[in-house]
């Protein structure tokens, strides 16, 4: 079973990669106040949303444009 995304979590996830790209998901879980695993899974939810991101041989996280 799919599970509700929280728009506010959503909208706030895609502003912080988008104003501070290129940083690890546990930086950006940290500055939205949640835990790795949420962020992970707010991530496959932006997926979801057709909001394109790729992910470097570092770990760090990027927006397409």
């Amino acid at each position: 079973m799919a599970r509700i995304a929280d728009k506010k979590k959503l909208e706030q996830a895609v502003e912080i990669l988008n104003t501070e790209p290129g940083k690890k998901s546990g930086t950006y879980a940290r500055k939205l106040g949640v835990h790795k695993e949420a962020f992970n899974r707010l991530l496959v939810q932006l997926n979801d949303e057709k909001v394109l991101l790729y992910e470097d041989d570092d770990g760090n996280i990027w927006p397409c444009k």
